[in-house]
């Protein structure tokens, strides 16, 4: 769901219907209205800063006798990447950029492509719209990214040119920089990410994490269904000065702040033995989720200088209080390079001391943890 910048309205998907459409909900009460009527249904609602459209995407139209028919065996593919995890078949998935006048419903169609568009970012005057495209058919590793620029016309300017990857990009307050986490260099398998700060006028840009021996917005392999759900996201203060996102450090996620300009600088505002998502920010108040290894995921707020910590939400507490939690206990040692490597033993309920049948979980880096 959406909220409209003025409060009074949620844009929303609902599969009321064969597809997913979009639907306003106005917050004081009354039916929802249907908004889309998309053929390949539609999603992931945008609100325009002023309140007067909606950016959203749709599945590719490809016409009756285009249309990929997978009821017929064998069929054909012609991607390098044609089936991903929590995807599934590429052609069915790929989509559109739309934009819909939320006033009089008229729907124009902002791109025609045969990739996955993600990240939309409205720019705060509400002219432009910056996106992340994935999935392109000659690409042998699905999630190298693009970013574009569009305005309202149509007209698309690439973000960056020869870079890997580009991810979690998105404006400034004012408009006139862009932040985002890329890889600038081959090999986009275990290139270390960093912090940049792009002006949108120069085109320079300002690594602002370097240095640092961490790659940003890395987290750990997903407990919870709802964090598949859950993509990493660049936040930023009001006065534009601080960038705010996650960072993964051995078996802990702590959420950091990375200076905009000036020094390079950067700490960590939220951190202990767990993991945290950084949902949102409002102010100078961070909005996150987290969760360790017997906790599921809670939602917390605290200052943007990591103060005033308070817990939102208890969804499961009733029914952990009658769960027996296994003991977890830390073990560091030496990789084969001198690395210290983080792992974990997770106890029996059942007592004992020992020694225990076995299960050896080894699936990681360099892209995922266990913590």
């Amino acid at each position: 769901p959406a909220w409209s910048p003025d409060g009074k309205t949620i844009a929303f998907v609902s599969n009321r219907t064969e597809k997913n459409q979009m639907y306003l909900l106005p917050v004081d009460g009354g039916e929802a209205q249907a908004l889309t009527d998309m053929k390949q249904g539609a999603g992931g609602p945008v609100w325009s800063p002023d309140g007067s459209k909606i950016a959203f995407t749709a599945g590719v139209d490809y016409g009756e006798d285009e249309a990929p028919d997978r009821s017929k065996q064998p069929y054909r593919v012609t991607r390098n990447i044609w089936r991903f995890d929590d995807i599934g078949d590429i052609d069915l998935a790929v989509n559109n950029l739309y934009v819909m006048d939320v006033a009089g419903r008229e729907v124009t169609q902002m791109t025609d492509h045969d990739l996955m568009v993600r990240g939309i970012q409205w720019h705060p005057d509400s002219s432009r719209i910056l996106y992340g495209t994935m999935m392109k058919p000659d690409q042998w590793y699905g999630f190298r990214t693009e970013n574009f620029i569009i305005d309202l016309e149509k007209n698309a300017e690439p973000l960056l040119h020869d870079w890997i990857s580009v991810n979690h990009a998105r404006w400034t307050p004012d408009g006139s920089k862009i932040i985002f986490v890329g890889e600038k260099d081959e090999p986009i398998i275990g290139t270390h990410s960093d912090m940049w700060v792009m002006d949108t006028q120069t085109g320079a840009v300002s690594n602002r994490s370097a240095g640092m021996e961490r790659n940003i917005a890395g987290g750990l392999e997903g407990r919870m269904p709802a964090f598949r759900q859950i993509r990493p996201m660049v936040h930023v203060d009001a006065d534009g000065d601080s960038a705010f996102i996650q960072v993964q450090d051995g078996g802990h996620v702590s959420i950091m702040r990375f200076a905009l300009s000036g020094d390079v600088a950067y700490q960590k505002v939220i951190t202990g033995d767990r993991a945290c998502t950084l949902l949102d920010m409002q102010g100078d108040t961070l909005v996150y989720a987290s969760d360790d290894i017997t906790h599921s995921p809670d939602v917390f707020v605290a200052k943007s200088d990591g103060t005033g910590e308070k817990q939102l939400t208890h969804i499961n507490d009733a029914f952990l209080a009658d769960i027996i939690m296994p003991e977890s206990v830390f073990l560091q040692f030496k990789g084969s390079d001198g690395t210290d490597v983080e792992g974990w033993y997770v106890k029996p309920t059942t007592g004992g001391d020992g020694p225990y049948p076995t299960i050896l979980w080894i699936h990681g880096g360099p892209h995922g943890a266990q913590g």
